[in-house]
């Protein structure tokens, strides 16, 4: 996991709750939109947050954790997100 504590990662995850608004009120509203989202702590906040993504879906002997399986998408969409666009910066130099 790349350590996307930083500006690129803030921005990443300033996307991540702009385009997913049900995804931001399950993380009970971690970023004001009234700013458009802008927060020079936005990835602390939503991934201090992460926790509160649970599941109502019964555990499956295929996904025995349902919450546990939101949480860990969260974290690999913060990470996939924020290696492209690392790797947009890269290309850009």
């Amino acid at each position: 996991m790349p350590d996307f504590i930083n500006d690129y990662g803030n921005e990443v995850a300033q996307n991540l709750m702009e385009q997913n608004l049900d995804l931001h009120e399950d993380l009970d509203f971690p970023l004001s939109s009234v700013d458009g989202f802008k927060d020079p702590k936005a990835i602390q906040k939503v991934t201090g947050r992460a926790v509160m993504l649970t599941s109502d879906a019964p555990p499956t002997e295929e996904q025995p954790y349902p919450s546990l399986a939101r949480q860990a998408w969260l974290y690999e969409t913060l990470t996939s997100d924020y290696r492209t666009q690392m790797g947009a910066i890269s290309a850009m130099e």
